[in-house]
């Protein structure tokens, strides 16, 4: 099968793209891309635009070594990113895959983003253990683990690198006068709370599973069992994950 050890190429994450009906511009010029997706974040290098129909949008995204501020966007960051923004449409859309969201439920089915979004709203003692370990798996995911494409694992990117900014503001702290050691706590914490949000929550748990689900289900063995089954349970027959490999 294609996407046995995940979606390896920007060629591969294309045609997965055009297989669920979601149309993609990529563009070798950051500031080209900002205006085509409607923004002015110069840290932003992919954005997803939902139409209502099951997963379909428009992806927007960078090719890879496109000067991205001061440096050139690697193969992986850029394949990763694509494939993010891609999962967007797939956690935004029914979990059956099919017709229009009506109130947060599309042919009777909740969206994987709802579905997740219930699970971080539950007080700590109402979740159940399968809820605490998927909350445990993608929170550790997001905080401190890095993703490569199998065969590859020389090249990888953190799926947040929230751990690593926390040191680098350790390490600088003493040199930071206390305004800027608070601007910079303000801006984690806006961070924190946007990354645990659950549309990107949701969405780093799916992208690192297509990217390398051999590692994802190393990682998150709790999380990928859960979106195996949900998607099985909601007939979705655009996506299938397996428990193989």
């Amino acid at each position: 099968a294609r996407f046995e050890h995940g979606i390896r190429s920007i060629e591969d994450a294309l045609f997965f793209a055009r297989a669920l009906g979601i149309t993609v511009h990529m563009f070798n010029d950051h500031q080209k891309m900002l205006e085509a997706a409607g923004s002015d974040s110069k840290t932003l290098r992919g954005r997803f635009r939902k139409t209502s129909n099951g997963a379909s949008g428009t992806v927007f995204a960078l090719e890879p070594g496109t000067d991205f501020r001061g440096r050139n966007l690697t193969e992986i960051e850029a394949l990763t990113t694509l494939v993010h923004e891609i999962f967007h449409g797939v956690t935004m859309a029914p979990m059956s895959g099919v017709g229009p969201m009506l109130n947060g439920n599309g042919n009777g089915t909740p969206s994987v983003e709802n579905a997740i979004g219930a699970m971080i709203d539950k007080p700590q003692g109402k979740r159940t253990p399968q809820e605490r370990k998927i909350i445990r798996e993608v929170t550790r995911l997001q905080n401190s683990l890095s993703v490569y494409v199998e065969g590859k694992p020389t090249e990888r990117r953190p799926v947040r690198g929230l751990i690593a900014a926390m040191e680098n503001f350790d390490q600088r702290r003493n040199q930071m006068t206390p305004e800027e050691q608070m601007d910079f706590e303000d801006k984690l914490d806006a961070h924190v709370k946007y990354i645990r949000s659950k549309g990107e929550f949701s969405v780093d748990a799916f992208w690192v599973y297509g990217v390398n689900p051999k590692m994802a289900k190393l990682v998150m063995p709790e999380t990928t069992k859960w979106i195996r089954g949900e998607l099985r349970k909601a007939g979705n027959k655009d996506i299938q994950f397996f428990t193989h490999p």
